[in-house]
Protein backbone atom coordinates (compact mmCIF):
# COMPACT_ATOMS: atom_id res chain seq x y z
CA UNK A 1 0.00 0.00 0.00
CA UNK A 2 2.33 2.66 -1.31
CA UNK A 3 5.97 2.50 -2.20
CA UNK A 4 7.71 4.10 0.86
CA UNK A 5 7.47 2.79 4.51
CA UNK A 6 3.88 3.82 4.75
CA UNK A 7 4.19 7.60 4.52
CA UNK A 8 0.32 8.02 3.62
CA UNK A 9 -0.62 6.05 6.97
CA UNK A 10 -0.05 10.15 7.79
CA UNK A 11 -2.21 11.34 5.20
CA UNK A 12 -5.55 13.16 6.63
CA UNK A 13 -8.75 10.86 5.84
CA UNK A 14 -10.24 12.07 2.63
CA UNK A 15 -14.14 13.33 2.38
CA UNK A 16 -16.27 9.78 2.20
CA UNK A 17 -17.40 10.56 -1.02
CA UNK A 18 -14.16 9.72 -2.69
CA UNK A 19 -14.54 6.19 -1.50
CA UNK A 20 -17.49 5.05 -3.09
CA UNK A 21 -16.36 3.22 -6.43
CA UNK A 22 -14.14 0.97 -4.14
CA UNK A 23 -17.43 0.53 -1.64
CA UNK A 24 -19.37 -0.18 -4.57
CA UNK A 25 -17.03 -2.68 -6.28
CA UNK A 26 -17.13 -4.42 -2.73
CA UNK A 27 -20.91 -4.34 -2.64
CA UNK A 28 -21.25 -5.83 -6.12
CA UNK A 29 -18.30 -8.53 -5.60
CA UNK A 30 -20.70 -9.49 -2.30
CA UNK A 31 -23.71 -9.25 -3.94
CA UNK A 32 -22.72 -11.63 -6.79
CA UNK A 33 -20.92 -14.20 -5.22
CA UNK A 34 -24.54 -14.03 -2.30
CA UNK A 35 -26.45 -15.09 -5.60
CA UNK A 36 -23.92 -17.49 -6.41
CA UNK A 37 -24.41 -19.24 -2.63
CA UNK A 38 -28.22 -18.73 -3.04
CA UNK A 39 -28.44 -21.03 -6.65
CA UNK A 40 -26.23 -23.48 -5.84
CA UNK A 41 -28.25 -23.61 -2.24
CA UNK A 42 -31.62 -23.88 -3.88
CA UNK A 43 -30.78 -26.16 -6.75
CA UNK A 44 -29.04 -28.84 -3.90
CA UNK A 45 -32.23 -28.27 -1.99
CA UNK A 46 -34.37 -29.39 -5.02
CA UNK A 47 -32.58 -32.93 -4.52
CA UNK A 48 -29.86 -32.68 -7.47
CA UNK A 49 -27.29 -33.34 -5.23
CA UNK A 50 -27.15 -34.54 -1.64
CA UNK A 51 -26.93 -31.93 1.65
CA UNK A 52 -24.69 -33.45 4.01
CA UNK A 53 -20.92 -34.00 3.70
CA UNK A 54 -19.03 -32.79 0.74
CA UNK A 55 -22.62 -32.60 -1.25
CA UNK A 56 -20.69 -34.95 -4.36
CA UNK A 57 -18.55 -32.28 -4.81
CA UNK A 58 -15.46 -32.56 -6.19
CA UNK A 59 -12.87 -30.32 -4.84
CA UNK A 60 -12.35 -28.30 -7.67
CA UNK A 61 -16.27 -27.32 -7.39
CA UNK A 62 -16.09 -27.52 -3.82
CA UNK A 63 -13.45 -24.70 -3.38
CA UNK A 64 -14.96 -22.53 -6.11
CA UNK A 65 -18.65 -22.43 -4.03
CA UNK A 66 -16.43 -22.25 -0.42
CA UNK A 67 -14.52 -19.40 -2.07
CA UNK A 68 -18.34 -17.91 -3.04
CA UNK A 69 -19.57 -18.14 0.68
CA UNK A 70 -16.60 -16.90 1.96
CA UNK A 71 -16.94 -13.54 -0.25
CA UNK A 72 -20.56 -13.42 0.50
CA UNK A 73 -19.97 -14.05 4.22
CA UNK A 74 -16.59 -12.47 5.15
CA UNK A 75 -15.94 -9.35 2.90
CA UNK A 76 -18.73 -7.82 5.29
CA UNK A 77 -16.52 -8.48 8.23
CA UNK A 78 -12.98 -7.09 6.73
CA UNK A 79 -15.15 -3.37 5.84
CA UNK A 80 -13.90 -1.84 8.44
CA UNK A 81 -10.31 -2.28 7.52
CA UNK A 82 -10.65 -1.62 3.59
CA UNK A 83 -12.90 1.28 4.37
CA UNK A 84 -9.95 2.73 6.41
CA UNK A 85 -7.89 1.89 3.77
CA UNK A 86 -9.54 3.25 0.90
CA UNK A 87 -9.99 6.72 3.07
CA UNK A 88 -6.12 6.92 2.87
CA UNK A 89 -5.74 6.04 -0.28
CA UNK A 90 -9.00 7.44 -1.98
CA UNK A 91 -6.88 10.06 -3.70
CA UNK A 92 -4.18 8.32 -5.08
CA UNK A 93 -4.31 6.82 -9.05
CA UNK A 94 -3.73 3.19 -7.78
CA UNK A 95 -5.67 3.28 -4.89
CA UNK A 96 -8.38 0.52 -6.44
CA UNK A 97 -5.54 -1.83 -7.17
CA UNK A 98 -4.22 -1.93 -3.74
CA UNK A 99 -7.11 -2.31 -1.66
CA UNK A 100 -8.38 -4.84 -4.73
CA UNK A 101 -4.93 -6.83 -3.36
CA UNK A 102 -6.02 -6.21 -0.10
CA UNK A 103 -9.46 -7.68 -0.39
CA UNK A 104 -7.79 -10.79 -2.62
CA UNK A 105 -5.36 -11.22 0.12
CA UNK A 106 -7.90 -12.01 3.05
CA UNK A 107 -9.97 -14.15 0.76
CA UNK A 108 -6.76 -16.39 -0.63
CA UNK A 109 -6.15 -16.88 3.74
CA UNK A 110 -9.85 -17.92 3.41
CA UNK A 111 -10.17 -20.17 0.47
CA UNK A 112 -6.96 -21.56 1.63
CA UNK A 113 -9.03 -22.67 4.80
CA UNK A 114 -11.32 -24.93 2.35
CA UNK A 115 -8.76 -27.46 2.24
CA UNK A 116 -9.20 -28.97 5.50
CA UNK A 117 -12.82 -27.99 5.55
CA UNK A 118 -13.21 -30.33 2.65
CA UNK A 119 -11.24 -33.30 4.61
CA UNK A 120 -13.47 -32.59 7.61
CA UNK A 121 -16.21 -33.27 5.36
CA UNK A 122 -14.98 -35.89 3.86
CA UNK A 123 -14.85 -37.79 6.79
CA UNK A 124 -18.05 -36.90 7.92
CA UNK A 125 -19.32 -38.60 4.86
CA UNK A 126 -17.74 -41.35 5.63
CA UNK A 127 -19.12 -41.64 9.43
CA UNK A 128 -22.70 -41.15 7.42
CA UNK A 129 -22.20 -44.34 5.32
CA UNK A 130 -20.30 -46.50 7.96
CA UNK A 131 -22.30 -45.12 10.99
CA UNK A 132 -24.62 -42.88 10.83
CA UNK A 133 -25.70 -43.33 14.12
CA UNK A 134 -22.52 -41.73 15.00
CA UNK A 135 -23.51 -38.25 12.96
CA UNK A 136 -24.99 -36.68 16.00
CA UNK A 137 -22.02 -37.06 18.28
CA UNK A 138 -19.59 -35.85 15.71
CA UNK A 139 -21.59 -32.60 14.96
CA UNK A 140 -21.90 -32.52 18.94
CA UNK A 141 -18.47 -32.48 19.40
CA UNK A 142 -17.54 -30.09 16.88
CA UNK A 143 -19.71 -27.34 18.30
CA UNK A 144 -18.54 -28.35 21.85
CA UNK A 145 -15.18 -26.84 20.28
CA UNK A 146 -16.26 -24.54 18.94
CA UNK A 147 -18.27 -22.91 21.69
CA UNK A 148 -15.16 -23.54 23.82
CA UNK A 149 -13.02 -22.24 21.60
CA UNK A 150 -14.77 -18.70 22.18
CA UNK A 151 -13.50 -18.20 25.74
CA UNK A 152 -9.99 -19.34 24.35
CA UNK A 153 -6.98 -16.52 24.98
CA UNK A 154 -5.99 -17.10 21.29
CA UNK A 155 -9.36 -16.12 19.76
CA UNK A 156 -9.24 -13.12 22.48
CA UNK A 157 -5.69 -12.32 21.06
CA UNK A 158 -6.77 -12.46 17.37
CA UNK A 159 -10.10 -10.57 17.69
CA UNK A 160 -8.47 -7.90 19.13
CA UNK A 161 -6.15 -7.55 15.77
CA UNK A 162 -9.70 -7.82 13.73
CA UNK A 163 -11.22 -5.30 15.97
CA UNK A 164 -8.59 -2.53 15.53
CA UNK A 165 -7.88 -2.00 12.00
CA UNK A 166 -5.36 1.31 12.26
CA UNK A 167 -3.36 -0.73 14.90
CA UNK A 168 -3.21 -3.70 12.76
CA UNK A 169 -1.77 -1.38 9.46
CA UNK A 170 0.70 0.24 12.30
CA UNK A 171 1.97 -3.28 13.09
CA UNK A 172 2.40 -3.74 8.83
CA UNK A 173 3.53 -0.40 7.91
CA UNK A 174 7.16 -1.91 7.37
CA UNK A 175 6.48 -3.92 4.86
CA UNK A 176 8.15 -3.45 2.01
CA UNK A 177 8.50 -5.52 -1.51
CA UNK A 178 6.46 -6.16 -4.47
CA UNK A 179 2.63 -6.91 -3.71
CA UNK A 180 2.82 -5.55 -0.72
CA UNK A 181 -1.12 -5.41 -0.07
CA UNK A 182 -1.69 -8.28 -1.23
CA UNK A 183 0.67 -9.73 1.27
CA UNK A 184 -1.18 -7.58 4.26
CA UNK A 185 -4.60 -9.04 3.32
CA UNK A 186 -3.04 -12.51 3.62
CA UNK A 187 -1.85 -11.42 6.94
CA UNK A 188 -5.42 -10.07 7.90
CA UNK A 189 -6.68 -13.36 6.97
CA UNK A 190 -4.92 -15.07 9.23
CA UNK A 191 -5.82 -13.42 11.86
CA UNK A 192 -9.60 -13.56 10.89
CA UNK A 193 -9.26 -17.05 10.27
CA UNK A 194 -7.51 -17.85 13.78
CA UNK A 195 -10.85 -15.52 15.14
CA UNK A 196 -13.32 -17.41 13.38
CA UNK A 197 -12.23 -20.92 12.27
CA UNK A 198 -14.04 -22.39 15.31
CA UNK A 199 -17.24 -20.84 14.03
CA UNK A 200 -16.52 -21.68 10.32
CA UNK A 201 -16.99 -25.47 12.11
CA UNK A 202 -19.67 -25.03 13.88
CA UNK A 203 -21.40 -24.18 10.15
CA UNK A 204 -20.28 -27.47 8.89
CA UNK A 205 -21.23 -29.25 11.39
CA UNK A 206 -25.37 -27.79 11.56
CA UNK A 207 -25.45 -27.68 7.49
CA UNK A 208 -22.69 -25.73 4.95
CA UNK A 209 -25.68 -24.57 2.93
CA UNK A 210 -27.88 -23.63 5.00
CA UNK A 211 -28.99 -20.15 4.44
CA UNK A 212 -30.48 -18.81 7.37
CA UNK A 213 -27.03 -20.25 9.48
CA UNK A 214 -24.99 -18.51 6.53
CA UNK A 215 -26.46 -15.44 7.24
CA UNK A 216 -26.97 -15.70 10.87
CA UNK A 217 -22.45 -17.04 11.10
CA UNK A 218 -21.34 -14.19 9.39
CA UNK A 219 -24.20 -11.14 11.26
CA UNK A 220 -21.95 -12.81 14.25
CA UNK A 221 -18.56 -12.58 13.17
CA UNK A 222 -19.02 -9.00 11.95
CA UNK A 223 -21.00 -8.04 15.46
CA UNK A 224 -17.72 -9.76 17.51
CA UNK A 225 -15.82 -7.49 15.09
CA UNK A 226 -17.18 -4.17 15.13
CA UNK A 227 -19.57 -4.36 18.50
CA UNK A 228 -17.97 -2.81 21.60
CA UNK A 229 -19.01 -5.56 23.23
CA UNK A 230 -17.61 -8.20 20.86
CA UNK A 231 -15.51 -10.01 22.82
CA UNK A 232 -18.59 -10.58 25.51
CA UNK A 233 -20.94 -11.22 22.77
CA UNK A 234 -17.87 -13.41 21.52
CA UNK A 235 -18.25 -15.54 24.33
CA UNK A 236 -21.99 -15.40 24.19
CA UNK A 237 -21.93 -17.16 20.93
CA UNK A 238 -20.15 -20.14 22.26
CA UNK A 239 -22.72 -20.92 25.43
CA UNK A 240 -24.66 -21.04 22.74
CA UNK A 241 -23.02 -23.35 20.84
CA UNK A 242 -22.25 -25.16 23.94
CA UNK A 243 -26.10 -25.73 24.91
CA UNK A 244 -26.95 -26.50 21.46
CA UNK A 245 -24.19 -29.28 21.39
CA UNK A 246 -25.29 -30.85 24.31
CA UNK A 247 -29.13 -30.31 22.99
CA UNK A 248 -27.97 -32.54 19.77
CA UNK A 249 -27.40 -35.33 22.11
CA UNK A 250 -30.66 -34.95 24.16
CA UNK A 251 -32.56 -34.98 20.52
CA UNK A 252 -30.21 -35.80 17.46
CA UNK A 253 -33.87 -35.01 15.37
CA UNK A 254 -32.55 -31.34 16.20
CA UNK A 255 -30.00 -31.73 13.19
CA UNK A 256 -32.51 -32.44 10.70
CA UNK A 257 -35.12 -29.40 11.89
CA UNK A 258 -32.01 -27.18 11.66
CA UNK A 259 -30.76 -28.60 8.22
CA UNK A 260 -34.28 -27.84 6.44
CA UNK A 261 -35.40 -24.64 8.05
CA UNK A 262 -35.89 -21.92 5.72
CA UNK A 263 -36.63 -23.72 2.89
CA UNK A 264 -33.47 -25.53 2.88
Amino acid sequence: MGTTNGEHFNEPRTRSWATFPIWGSLALLVAATAVIVVQQATSMNDGMRPMTGTMGLSLPLFLLLWTAMMAAMMLLSVAPLTSLVARMLATRPYAVLEVSQLVVGYLGAWVLAGLPAYVILLGFNTILTRAPGAAPWVDAAFLAVAGAYQWMPFKRMCLRHCRSPLAFLMQVVGMKGPLRSLRIGVRHGWFCLGCCWALMLALLALGMMNLALMAAFAIAIFVEKTWRYGMVFARAVGVILILLSAAILIHPAILPSLSSSVGM
